[in-house]
């Protein structure tokens, strides 16, 4: 139980000195009442801006999918954070887990499929209907349906993934 009654971005890190302005740390945790915060600037002195998590999946789009790095940008997204990882034939690919299962309706490992054998799943089903057909694209398509919308961050799931890049 518990609330959360104001939130602050800052673009530092924190010192001892300001933590301890701030109310401290407390071992019994951060429901612990300390004393009162130092007043805080009305504004922050720069925009903090929306990035789509895994290519837009909180904004109501299959993870790692095209639709999803599209609707992240069209609801006003700086950027969108991708994970990518290898087939069998050394292409990469947006996808965050190391097996088919959750996103997908193929079993199995990635690293053992082949971008043929990715391309015949359907990887929008599991999240809704509406996004059925949805297919497992490569970096290159999610950077083509990216650019000159916004900054793309890569989250590099596979080892050795660099080289890859490159082609």
């Amino acid at each position: 139980p518990g609330y959360l009654s104001s939130f602050y971005f800052i673009d530092r890190a924190l010192s001892y000195d300001d933590i301890t302005a701030l109310g401290g740390a407390h071992a019994a945790g951060a429901i612990t009442a300390g004393p009162p915060a130092p007043p805080a600037a009305p504004l922050m002195a720069r925009r903090v801006g929306a990035i789509g998590h895994r290519g837009g999946y909180f904004s109501g789009t299959p993870d790692n999918t095209l639709p999803g790095i599209t609707r992240a940008f069209d609801s006003g997204a700086a950027g969108v954070e991708i994970d990518t990882r290898l087939t069998a034939d050394g292409v990469c690919v947006l996808f965050h887990d190391d097996s088919l299962e959750r996103t997908t309706d193929g079993t199995g490992a990635l690293a053992d499929t082949t971008l043929a054998e990715l391309k015949l799943l359907d990887a929008g089903s599991w999240f809704d209907p509406s996004f059925a057909g949805t297919r497992v694209p490569t970096l290159a398509e999610a950077l083509t349906t990216a650019k000159g919308r916004g900054i793309v961050y890569l989250d590099i799931k596979t080892p050795g993934q660099a080289p890859a890049f490159a082609e």
